[in-house]
């Protein structure tokens, strides 16, 4: 590591920059890391287990095949490796990685040098078949120039021809231009490496970075690997990192960072100075919020990536020994690409090496890349179209009017091919016959007779059209074979298949997932796979689905438990099975036995696993069987320690503090010591130290490698087990789509579908913007079986884009290269003069630009362009010329020092001047924001109208993606502000901001260019090739608009004729010209250099001087407020819509405003300065006082909110433009009287009657109108029976007792209810409480008699399920948790019913019962005339005991079934736990159920106290059974007491007592405590009826109507008589909770 001391002083910031040059640093020793041996698992090739699916196999331990790793079937041998190179190793350099003198390519255009040549690195082969996609890290390294050939065949070199030739040109070019940039941060990021090797981790970096060739991407340090997964795609990674401050919390997500689909790169550097490289593809990004459970900070973030080469099983076995730290210390950071999407190059080039390895065909290979370019092809009709067969029928295409007779619309290429008179006589035919026109005809026709068909179609021409028509008719006349649509986009593609099923064409599959559109889901191909029939597939097809299937779910399962392994360090089953079976047989039997059948049901054991087998061995390695006790022991507290009535636990601790019994106190039934080496004893009876002692031995012994080797072995058979299964499925899919009439995928789509889409035999291609094309992708979609290819585009707009200058045609130096020439360009347009172009057809109809717009093109590019009658668009309102160029000679600004890589510019003049531009425009209101687009060549210049827009109230800005990902790359949009400018809304509202190559195939009304460029050098950069002149100069429908240095602009060809056309219209100026659009004649210049920031005054405040006896309303400047609003006052405007007004305008306007007609709108202003409206209210007053719309009047409407007053401000005729969003303020009609304030006599009514206070001689009204004196109408009511009422009529208390019973108070003179009064209110209360007291107890009655009920029936369920308990308890280490679990269930069956029942105890009897007690003494003799003793409370804590009862029963009956299992061993446990529980229990119980017999006694509760003492009993009796004797001959002796001497209440438990009697003595565990006599004291509450109450003696409440007399103590009703004592707290009776409960019982 001597040379990282050597370069100390450079840092990571240093290497964002060029070192000085004075700084001589030597080459490193780092090179890259030799590849590992090959020591992965080689097991015997067998048969796959067809039992071993789902994760385990069926046979268990008897099978005889092999499981640890699956084999596929019909699984070919490992992929072969490339031919090894021998070139000397590359080091690395930490001078910056500069361009190559002379230019960057080795352009020596003979591959065959390569052979004889020492290769530059380890990737450097001449065949590309050997060629490593993704570059190695030795090519990385290296320096040298690369191979790169030339396009065009050198004459006299000894080089391939033909097909071959171009397949190895494209694949090289295409290679190097995406890639480029990939090795050049990759290089950049080991010099950051092996600087900063040494350093401690950073918490706080920068991210992005440039290199000196101007590469820019982001590297994120100290990188550690988190956990790997298997997901369906194989083996991935989860990769976290030192995340950014500016990144942390959610902003990663919305930072453009780690897109799913991207290209990143892991590169690490070890201690002994090799260099690693793996190449991934972005899953799923997780925030520093999402890894905190896991890093326990905010300071992590992490992301999911899978490898993008998943067969490369070297590299990935490099990678996770480095991750993992098996071999050296390593560090590693995240190279990240965000523009480098890996499906847009990896199938491209995948697809390239396989038709150069493979030999295969393509279509028209003879005339794309002939053998002899000197001889001469000639393009003919399509094969399918001649030798006779009928001619295409156009009746497709005819127009309804001409279908009258038979269709002899026809075209037969024979036929075309006999002149050109016989040409046109066709084309005329169909002109007349269709809606298409001259061009599209000759063009329609024409590509039917040509195999090769090209067609140029200029801006707005057509061209989808005629596509759509060409499928029309091919699809008439070969309808048994799918048309291929491919296309270069997404956009392209869903646009075309769109116009398809307007058109009618309905069977369309679309392969691919990248549609954005909705209506396109039923087309996919997922979709369709659902509708076509698979039940044709014989039995053997059937049976070889699948074993496929079941082989890729056996793999997948595996990999997942080695992914287990891996992450947790712990020993899966899968790790250690064969190494147990061979070397310790004994261990091995322990666990494999319970993975048979045979012993366990295994559907029970594996039911929700996913690990592949082992459960047993993970049970126990784990310890589950041993924590089971411990947690059943926990849970067995629960059984037990529910909340007993009036008691606390055994011990006088709460019940939470004994819920639980110490694991300690329960005696081991196994023994803790275990020889180390002796392994010939059960297993299962290990403790876990020991356990965990085998373990770690285990592993030592497999060694710490083992893991790694054998998941890449099975990730390699994974994937051709995928291989498999996909190639049965597409068989499958073929079936499908040869019944659709389109198939449209993407060109990048072809190259991955391409084995399915040979298997089509598809002839016929239509390739939509075939300009745009490379050529390496339309190769991909030359299927062999293609007999028709179509290309529609316009070479003359933008080329294909590509990365690298050096391979441009726009670039001196990539005029031999020309990777940016599409296919269509080089056959009809060829670079070589020598070459003959290929026929290409014209369309010359324009349907877009006003042809003043169009006189550009013509002048230019399309000297042939015709308009169309349509394209008369109306004028711009406002402007005077519908095209301008704004003349200057302002310099550029200096580029940006931050991003001067991006070598982007701006140009702050212009952007002054369009941003005034636009405001004007969109002032004058003619177009919407969404009607107008400024396009810019440079991103910079994007970045500078965008922030100038964005703080203009007048406009908002819509971005499209790839502009957006351009600007977020050189840093010029934040993370933070990318939200503004979403991709997925409706632009329509929005001013649309585009570089000219991101705005390819769009258009607007308006466009205003900005050229940018202005220097001295005469360097005029982007816009100097006519492709992108071209696509900025026919956007525009209405209007165009330039802003721009015309003197530099004229140093191009293309350019110099432009502005000559606008120097001789006189559309060339320093200064806009505008006038008003309704006095056309008053003009005035804007935008005039010196006058910026005011450079377009509105038409609100230009006064037009021209006489309105027109009748035309003129603009005039309104003010906005009203000179008498005060700072504080606000303002309403109600603006009237003319009748005229166009529907759509009214429709945004009107609004229902009360007081006015409904074809009005409101708008609310504030005048004060802090209104949090701000902004919107300013604006919406702007709107309203000075801009368009048709409107009848204006009312200003000032509202004071002190006095409610309004005002009418004077009429005037304005302009106004509808608003979506405004502030809508109530108006209060000014014709409308106030509300006539309350008097004062009615108000000191009310709140004398809401407070209970009242002056003297006060009066009170009724609701029935009739007023009174207070104290009269008391006395009337007999108000003083009640309460203590004072001589100022201020009721101080409540009586003790009434003398008389209360009557209903009522009005004295109508005889009306007054008792909604609140101070008469309580005396109609009380005359209803008799009754309502017989409801309450009818109500508590009904509802014990259901709990008693329900209470009884869970008992019986109990008993009747005990049975399939029995059948379904399966001792064993593995089930120990289920076991408890069934324990658990039933132990707990009952609380559900015990909760409701204390529910109701403490939430409604206990706090009632009192109430009821002291409303019964208020009510006085009358009622009762003993005092009331309630049972209703202790009757409920004693069904609260039974079902403790039951609970303890159960638990007796388990433990009884649990001694007599045949092998009790692992239920030792339970039975010891049940019965000291239930011991503890009963003792808690008894003691609750000796207080209520205390109760009971003290009542004269005869009845509760024989039942309660016959719970104590059971108590007993299960107690004795479990060998706690006790003492219970007192009990015995009072209960036959209580049975003797009241036969009419406690008697009736004789048959109960008789049951149990022999149960406590242990002859009968069956017996039923409670017979159907015993429960009729429950049951007879409930037929209780009203007015048949009556109280005993003892002051028990019962039914007369239920019971001949009292149920409890057996007394009969007493007769009112004279309650001596009264008790002082009945005047403090709690009325409100009275009738809460009273309200809750009801």
């Amino acid at each position: 590591m001597a040379i990282r001391k050597a370069t100390a002083l450079l840092t990571s910031k240093d290497l964002n920059v060029r070192p000085p040059p004075s700084l001589n640093i030597p080459t490193t020793g780092i090179v890259e890391r030799p590849p590992l041996p090959l020591t992965l698992p080689t097991l015997h090739w067998q048969e796959v287990c067809h039992d071993y699916y789902g994760g385990y196999c069926r046979r268990g331990a008897d099978c005889s095949w092999s499981h640890a790793i699956c084999h596929v079937q019909g699984m070919a041998t490992p992929t072969e490796r490339a031919p090894h190179l021998s070139s000397k190793p590359n080091r690395l350099s930490l001078e910056p990685r500069l361009a190559h003198e002379g230019g960057p390519f080795d352009d020596d255009d003979c591959p065959a040098s390569l052979f004889w040549l020492a290769p530059k690195h380890n990737n450097d082969h001449s065949e590309i078949g050997h060629i490593r996609i993704l570059p190695t890290t030795d090519e990385i390294l290296c320096q040298k120039r690369p191979f790169m050939p030339r396009k065009d065949a050198q004459n006299g070199t000894n080089e391939r021809r033909g097909i071959a030739r171009m397949l190895d040109v494209q694949f090289r070019h295409l290679r190097y231009d995406t890639l480029e940039p990939v090795v050049d941060a990759c290089y950049h990021a080991s010099q950051f490496l092996a600087t900063t090797f040494q350093d401690p981790p950073s918490l706080d970096y920068e991210a992005r970075q440039n290199t000196v060739r101007g590469t820019q991407y982001s590297l994120f340090r100290d990188v550690r690997l988190e956990d790997s997964r298997f997901e369906t795609g194989g083996m991935h990674l989860r990769l976290s990192f030192a995340c950014p401050a500016r990144l942390r919390q959610s902003r990663m997500l919305s930072s453009g960072h780690f897109e799913s689909g991207m290209l990143m790169a892991l590169v690490g550097l070890d201690s002994e100075n090799t260099l690693s490289t793996a190449f991934l593809m972005v899953e799923m990004c997780q925030s520093t919020l999402s890894m905190k459970p896991i890093t326990g900070n905010h300071l992590r973030a992490s992301v999911v990536a899978s490898f993008v080469e998943p067969s490369d099983t070297d590299t990935m076995r490099q990678t996770l020994y480095g991750l993992k730290g098996l071999l050296n210390k390593e560090k590693f950071v995240i190279v990240e690409f965000s523009k480098i999407l890996v499906a847009g190059f990896y199938w491209i080039l995948k697809h390239l090496q396989f038709l150069s390895s493979s030999n295969a065909e393509i279509a028209f290979a003879n005339l794309i890349a002939p053998s002899d370019p000197t001889r001469s092809e000639i393009i003919a009709a399509p094969a399918y179209s001649s030798c006779g067969s009928s001619p295409f029928d156009l009746s497709v295409l005819q127009r309804a009017d001409t279908l009258d007779g038979p269709s002899s619309l026809q075209i037969d290429p024979d036929y075309m091919a006999l002149g050109p008179a016989r040409q046109q006589d066709i084309i005329g035919n169909v002109c007349s016959t269709t809606t298409l026109d001259s061009g599209q005809a000759t063009a329609l026709c024409e590509n039917l007779s040509r195999g090769l068909a090209f067609t140029q179609g200029p801006p707005g021409t057509g061209k989808t059209f005629l596509g759509v028509s060409l499928a029309k008719v091919i699809l008439k006349h070969t309808p048994q074979k799918p048309i291929l649509v491919a296309c270069m986009t997404n956009h392209a593609l869903d646009n075309f298949l769109g116009d398809l099923v307007k058109q009618g064409i309905t069977k369309i599959a679309r392969i691919g997932s990248g549609s954005k559109e909705e209506w396109m889901d039923k087309y996919t191909l997922p979709s369709i796979r659902k509708t076509f029939e698979r039940s044709e597939r014989s039995l053997a097809q059937k049976t070889k689905a699948d074993r496929a299937f079941n082989a890729v779910q056996a793999l997948w399962y595996q990999g997942t438990t080695w992914c287990d392994s891996l992450n947790t360090h712990t020993l899966t089953w899968a790790a250690v099975a064969d190494h147990l079976k061979f070397k310790y047989p004994y261990a091995y039997s322990d666990f494999s036995r319970y993975e048979a059948p045979s012993e366990q049901k295994v559907s029970d054991i594996r039911r929700g696993r996913s690990e592949a087998g082992g459960y047993a061995f993970e049970h126990w390695s784990t310890g589950r069987d041993l924590t089971v006790t411990e947690a059943f022991s926990r849970d067995a507290g629960s059984f037990f320690n529910k909340s007993t009535p009036g008691t606390r636990s055994v011990d006088g601790s709460s019940d939470s503090e004994s819920s639980s019994v110490d694991i300690a106190q329960i005696p081991p039934h196994i023994p803790v010591a275990y020889p180390y080496d002796d392994l010939g004893q059960d297993v299962w009876s290990m403790p876990m130290d020991i356990r965990a002692a085998w373990i770690t031995r285990w592993k030592s012994e497999l060694g710490s490698s083992s893991p790694v080797d054998k998941l890449v072995e099975i990730q390699r058979r994974y994937l051709e087990a995928k291989r498999i299964k996909k190639d049965l499925l597409d068989e499958s899919d073929v079936k499908g789509l040869a019944s659709q009439e389109v198939i449209g995928l993407t060109t990048t789509a072809c190259a991955k579908y391409w084995p399915m889409l040979k298997s089509l035999d598809l002839e016929t291609l239509i390739c939509e913007e075939a300009g745009e094309v490379s050529e390496a992708q339309t190769i991909t979609a030359l299927l062999p079986s293609i007999k028709h290819a179509i290309f529609i585009g316009d070479p003359l707009q933008l080329r294909p884009q590509v990365n690298q200058s050096s391979l441009s045609l726009e670039t001196p130096y990539g005029t031999k290269y020309r990777l940016d020439e599409s296919l269509f360009e080089r056959m009809v347009m060829p670079s070589d003069p020598s070459k003959q172009p290929l026929p290409v057809s014209r369309l010359d109809l324009q349907r877009r630009m006003h042809p003043e717009v169009a006189q550009l093109m013509r002048s230019t590019l399309y000297p042939y362009l015709k308009d169309h009658p349509s394209t008369s668009h109306l004028p711009v309102a406002g402007m005077a010329h519908r095209t301008f160029w704004l003349d200057h000679q302002e310099p550029e600004d200096a580029p940006n020092s931050l991003v001067t890589s991006s070598k982007s510019y701006s140009n702050a003049f212009e952007c002054a001047m369009i941003c005034e531009l636009v405001r004007y425009l969109l002032n004058t209101n003619d177009f919407g924001s969404g009607e107008i687009a400024i396009i810019v060549p440079y991103s910079q210049q994007l970045a500078r109208l965008r922030e100038k827009l964005t703080g203009t109230r007048s406009c908002s800005i819509a971005l499209s993606e790839k502009d957006k990902e351009d600007l977020m790359d050189m840093g010029l949009l934040d993370e933070s502000e990318q939200s503004q400018f979403r991709t997925d809304v409706e632009v329509s509202p929005m001013v649309r901001l585009a570089t000219i190559d991101g705005f390819q195939g769009e258009e607007a009304k308006v466009i205003i260019l900005s050229t940018v460029r202005s220097n001295l050098q005469d360097r005029v950069g982007f816009l100097q090739t006519t492709n992108r002149i071209n696509v900025a100069c026919s956007r525009a429908r209405n209007g165009f608009y330039i802003v721009g240095n015309s003197t530099l602009l004229r140093t191009v060809d293309m350019w110099a004729t432009i502005v000559a056309d606008f120097e001789a219209r006189g559309r060339l100026g320093t200064s806009f010209t505008t006038h008003c659009s309704r006095h056309p004649q008053q003009t005035q210049a804007i935008c005039k250099k010196g006058n910026r920031q005011h450079a377009v005054p509105l038409w609100s405040r230009y006064s037009c001087h021209v006489d309105t006896r027109c009748n035309v309303p003129a603009l005039r400047r309104i003010s906005p407020l009203s000179a008498k609003a005060s700072a504080t006052s606000s303002t309403s405007v109600v603006i009237h819509v003319a009748a005229s007004a166009p529907s759509a305008v009214r429709m945004v306007l009107t609004a229902n405003v009360k007081g006015y007609a409904s074809n009005s709108i409101l708008v609310g202003i504030s005048a004060r300065p802090s209104a949090t409206l701000g902004v919107p209210v300013r604006r919406a007053i702007y709107l309203a006082f000075g801009l368009v719309s048709m409107v009848e009047c204006v009312e200003d409407l000032a509202v004071s909110p002190a006095i409610h007053a309004c005002r009418r401000a004077r009429r005037a005729p304005v302009r106004i433009k509808p608003v979506p969003r405004f502030a809508r303020y109530r108006v209060i009609d000014c014709h409308a009287a106030c509300p006539a304030p309350t008097s004062y006599r009615a108000r000191t009514s009310a709140r004398a009657s809401a407070t209970g206070k009242l002056p003297s001689e006060t009066k009170i009204f009724l609701p029935c109108g009739h007023d009174f004196n207070v104290a009269d109408l008391d006395r009337q009511l007999g108000l003083g029976n009640l309460f203590d009422i004072s001589t100022s009529g201020e009721i101080l208390a409540m009586k003790s007792t009434m003398a008389v019973a209360c009557k209903a108070p009522q009005c004295p003179q109508c005889q009306a209810p007054c008792g909604s009064v609140a101070r008469y209110r309580n005396l109609g209360q009380l005359q209803l409480a008799p009754d309502a007291l017989e409801r309450l107890y009818r109500k508590f009655g009904r509802k014990m008699h259901m709990f008693a009920k329900n209470v009884q029936a869970y008992r019986k369920n109990l008993q009747n399920g005990i049975e399939w308990f029995c059948d379904n308890f399966q001792p064993g280490p593995l089930t120990g948790q289920a076991n408890a679990a069934m324990i658990k269930t039933r132990m707990l069956y009952i609380v559900p019913m015990e909760a409701a029942i204390t529910r109701f105890r403490d939430e409604v009897v206990v706090r009632v019962e009192k109430d009821i007690v002291r409303t019964a003494l208020l009510l006085g003799r009358s009622y009762t005339p003993v005092p009331v003793k309630l049972s209703f409370k202790v009757r409920l804590d004693l069904l609260h005991l039974h079902c403790r009862l039951t609970v303890v029963q159960e638990a007796a009956r388990i433990v009884h079934f649990l001694r007599d299992l045949d092998n009790p061993k692992h239920a030792e446990h339970m039975v010891r736990i049940l019965k000291m529980h239930t011991i503890q229990a009963i003792d808690q119980y008894m003691a609750a159920a000796e207080e209520l017999v205390d109760y009971c006694r003290s009542n004269s509760l005869l009845l509760l106290e024989a039942e309660t003492l016959l719970v104590q009993l059971s108590f007993d009796a299960v107690a004795e059974r479990f060998g706690c004797v006790g003492d219970n001959v007192e009990r015995h002796g009072r209960v036959e007491q209580l049975i003797r001497e009241n036969p009419d209440t406690a008697g009736t438990l004789r048959p109960c007592y008789e049951c149990l009697d022999p149960y406590t003595k242990g002859k009968n565990s069956t017996a039923e405590l409670w017979t159907s006599k015993t429960r009729e004291f429950w049951e007879k509450w409930g037929d209780h009826e009203m007015s048949s109450l009556g109280y005993c003696k003892n002051g028990h409440p019962y039914s007369r109507k239920a019971f001949p007399g009292c149920p409890e103590c057996g007394g009969r009703k007493v007769r009112g008589e004279q309650i001596e004592d009264k008790e002082e707290f009945v005047k403090h009776l709690d009325r409100e909770m009275f009738l809460k409960a009273m309200a809750t019982l009801a």
